[in-house]
């Protein structure tokens, strides 16, 4: 969640699947409202093929996540896959 004040820029935003099989994965951005409306769908029931790196986002993409906003993600399967975000405050 990002903090009272200040506004984050999304660099890059990876998922890495070190499983044996195929994993399905959705993020998405609650934001400070955190009404089931207020969700904004950034990567949809992407798969992931096993032993590998989706790369969903990276520097020639922009994403911003204001304040209070919050970066949320579902998977297949728990365990299977992980996620990187690397970001930098830009105030």
């Amino acid at each position: 969640t990002v903090p009272s004040g200040s506004l984050y820029k999304v660099t890059t935003f990876t998922f890495n699947n070190f499983s044996l099989y195929s994993q399905t994965a959705t993020a998405y951005i609650a934001n400070a409202s955190r009404t089931p409306l207020a969700n904004t769908i950034i990567v949809g029931s992407i798969t992931v093929p096993a032993a590998s790196i989706f790369v969903a986002y990276d520097k020639s993409t922009i994403l911003y996540l204001n304040e209070g906003d919050a970066l949320y993600v579902n998977t297949t399967s728990n365990g299977a896959l992980t996620t990187v975000v690397s970001y930098g405050a830009v105030s």
